[in-house]
């Protein structure tokens, strides 16, 4: 599974903690700290949102709610399978 999906989720519910683990090898990789990277997904996820009616962003956010969607989904089902 991709990761976009989980980052998103991640970013929708303010979950910084989780987000720098789930973007440290990323930001490692960048030679960039995994806080400062977390926090600009977090800004990138708001400032979709907040410009969603935007034409220049209407489609990032539908994204990022179908990717919010789809982890939903794939976590729902892994619950109900345990």
């Amino acid at each position: 599974m991709s990761k976009f999906p989980y980052i998103a989720h991640l970013c929708k519910n303010g979950n910084k903690k989780e987000l720098v683990e789930e973007v440290s090898g990323i930001a490692t990789m960048m030679g960039r700290d995994a806080k400062d990277v977390a926090e600009e997904f977090i800004k990138a996820y708001e400032t979709a949102e907040e410009n969603k009616d935007d034409p220049a962003y209407k489609q990032i956010a539908k994204n990022q709610e179908k990717a919010i969607e789809f982890y939903q989904r794939e976590y729902d089902l892994e619950e109900e399978q345990k």
